[in-house]
């Protein structure tokens, strides 16, 4: 565990400040591996475009499901704004 570097927002990105996150069977399957590892489709999904290259680090940070309040957003984010839950 450790602090990582925030990457530039993509237009269609939002930085949220996280309140509350669940575990479930992605986060867990991500942690141990299996059923593959996820670092591969990191990889792939930094191949596809230059927003996608900054996913393909030798880090990972874990979470699908989320809840808190948007704190920035991306230029291209028409339906949510900083302040909202």
């Amino acid at each position: 565990m450790g602090e990582v570097p925030m990457p530039e927002l993509a237009p269609d990105e939002v930085v949220i400040a996280n309140m509350a996150s669940s575990i479930n069977f992605n986060t867990v399957w991500t942690s141990i591996f299996e059923p593959l590892p996820t670092f591969g489709f990191l990889d792939r999904l930094g191949r596809e475009s230059v927003w996608g290259a900054r996913h393909a680090q030798d880090f990972h940070v874990v979470g699908s499901d989320s809840a808190g309040v948007v704190l920035k957003v991306g230029s291209a984010v028409r339906n949510w704004s900083p302040g909202r839950t």
